[in-house]
């Protein structure tokens, strides 16, 4: 993966990759605010657990950040039948790769949550980015 980065670096320019960057981490927190105001709102008007509420709230951001991500981002032409699926399993991955980092920061270092959860959306936003760069659209 390294390599891929490196390649691109050198036929986009470090410009052009900062740049994706930038848009990526643009939708990045268009779709988390679109989360937490959907999660608001649905809490005020249905009577469910918040576990249920949140995994409601998650849907429509997801779809709005692989259209985005899509079109404005990366600017591919993958097929939807292709990047879509591929989209999912780096989300996905993302949480796994979330918990994972949680885990060992907490459970294993004994770290303080909240010092451990900024290193887990460092590492997560790197991996989702790459992932989503060199296999969901690429």
């Amino acid at each position: 993966m390294l390599a891929k980065l490196q390649k691109t670096l050198r036929e986009q320019g470090v410009r052009s990759v900062v740049m994706e960057l930038v848009r990526f981490g643009g939708v990045g927190g268009l779709t988390t605010l679109l989360y937490f105001l959907l999660l608001w709102g649905l809490d005020k008007l249905l009577s469910l657990p918040m576990w249920a509420i949140a995994a409601l709230a998650s849907g429509p951001p997801l779809l709005v950040a692989y259209l985005l991500h899509r079109s404005f981002t990366f600017n591919s032409e993958q097929q939807h039948t292709r990047a879509g699926p591929r989209f999912v399993v780096v989300q996905l991955l993302g949480v796994v790769i979330n918990s994972a980092v949680i885990w060992v920061g907490t459970d294993v270092f004994k770290l303080p949550f909240l010092l451990a959860q900024l290193a887990a959306i460092g590492i997560q936003v790197m991996a989702t980015y790459l992932g989503q760069k060199f296999f969901a659209f690429a």
